[in-house]
């Protein structure tokens, strides 16, 4: 078998799912704030009978929404050349906050 090394120093280049994969965690890291497995279960408990949990989901869905929506935005101005690339650390550190409902 023939086996690759790279050189000392090499760093992969960062792709769009690196970009992808951060961003998830950011929303499932969010969400387990609240002892949730994740976002997707969150936003599960948006119509839940319990007025807290109903009002987390519904807070993680909105913000999943806008997280989203912000980041396609931005991905095309990066594309038309209206912005450089931004890091993946600066570019989850600009994505929309939410807070948690009382």
């Amino acid at each position: 078998s023939i086996k690759h090394t790279l050189a000392p120093g090499y760093v992969a280049p960062v792709t769009i799912d690196d970009f992808r994969d951060a961003i998830q965690r950011r929303l499932d890291t969010k969400a387990r704030e609240r002892h949730y497995d994740g976002i997707q279960t969150g936003i599960t408990y948006r119509d839940d009978p319990n007025p807290q949990y109903a009002a987390e989901g519904a807070a993680l869905f909105a913000w999943r929404s806008a997280v989203w929506t912000y980041v396609f935005a931005e991905f095309a101005k990066v594309t038309a050349g209206e912005r450089a690339a931004p890091t993946i650390e600066d570019f989850v550190a600009e994505l929309p906050t939410m807070n948690w409902p009382e």
